[in-house]
């Protein structure tokens, strides 16, 4: 019977520890560029921001 018991709480444990905390937040990246050419690269990065479709929040600046 206490072995029963013992299971039951090391399995209830490893579940409760395993369960994805679904709670996160994005982290804040500040990305900045400069005008012309060399900005052009962002563009696809800014429309993905933009529509929430990346892991990351950027910030973007442009020089």
């Amino acid at each position: 019977m206490l072995k029963k018991i013992i299971m039951i709480l090391l399995i209830s444990v490893l579940v409760v520890g395993c369960s994805a905390n679904k709670e996160t937040e994005k982290q804040k990246i500040k990305v900045a560029a400069l005008k012309g050419p060399t900005g052009m690269g962002m563009v696809q990065l800014m429309e993905k921001n933009e529509n929430n479709q990346t892991k990351l929040d950027y910030e973007m600046f442009m020089i």
